[in-house]
Order: C-alpha cells, then sequence, then structure tokens
C-alpha cells in the first residue's frame, strides 16, 4: 500500500518574484497556501525563475522541516548508578 503524498502547486509573476506563492495539499482535494514571509517568497521565487521549480520546492520544504523541529522539546533524565 502507497503513502499519499502531497502535491505542490507554485504560481507567480516571471518578472515579480515576490509575487510568487506556494500550495501544498493531496490528490483530490483542495490546496492550501503555505505561508512565507516576504523575504521568503522573494527568495522562492528567484530560485523558481533561476533553477527552476524543483530547487524552489526543495527551499520550501527544507523551511517546513525548519518549522516543525522548532516546536520539539526534548527532556532528558540523569541518573547514578553505584556499585555494590
Amino acid at each position: 500500500m502507497s503513502k499519499d503524498r502531497f502535491e505542490y502547486t507554485i504560481r507567480g509573476y516571471r518578472y515579480a518574484s515576490e509575487s510568487f506563492r506556494i500550495f501544498k495539499g493531496l490528490p483530490g482535494q483542495k490546496k492550501k497556501e503555505i505561508q512565507l514571509s516576504a523575504e521568503q517568497r522573494q527568495r522562492m521565487g528567484y530560485l523558481c525563475i533561476t533553477k527552476g521549480g524543483k530547487a524552489a520546492l526543495d527551499y520550501v520544504k527544507y523551511i517546513e522541516r525548519e518549522r516543525k523541529q522548532e516546536h520539539q522539546w526534548y527532556k532528558t533524565y540523569g541518573f547514578v548508578l553505584k556499585d555494590n
């Protein structure tokens, strides 16, 4: 059984890299826009224009992974073992 994969759609005006937007969703469902800052949108648009859609998509996935890792909390417990 295969895992459902997300589909990405990039839209924007070629001569204005800050106008680029990216949408994400499962096949057959409505896609939702991924919220990016103006700086991130401009960089994504620049990558899409100069290096292609794959490079822009890789950049957005990197941002998503970064956001996911921000909210993880790690708790460690220390203990001491004493020999008899």
